[in-house]
């Protein structure tokens, strides 16, 4: 099972995300401009994080 998103800001992508679910949780990151990464890295740690506790 795959979900995909896409992260925009002003109607313009700043990355993909997706999660692939395969026994073990991976996520692959697409950052288009390397000024996003540490803010896209921040949002998955928390996406990640939150799922955990729930």
């Amino acid at each position: 099972m795959t979900q995909s998103y896409d992260v925009a800001q002003q109607a313009t992508t700043m990355a993909t995300i997706k999660h692939i679910s395969q026994g073990m949780d991976k996520v692959e990151i697409d950052i288009l401009k390397d000024e996003y990464a540490i803010d896209i890295l921040t949002l998955v740690i928390a996406l990640e994080a939150h799922k955990a506790l729930f």
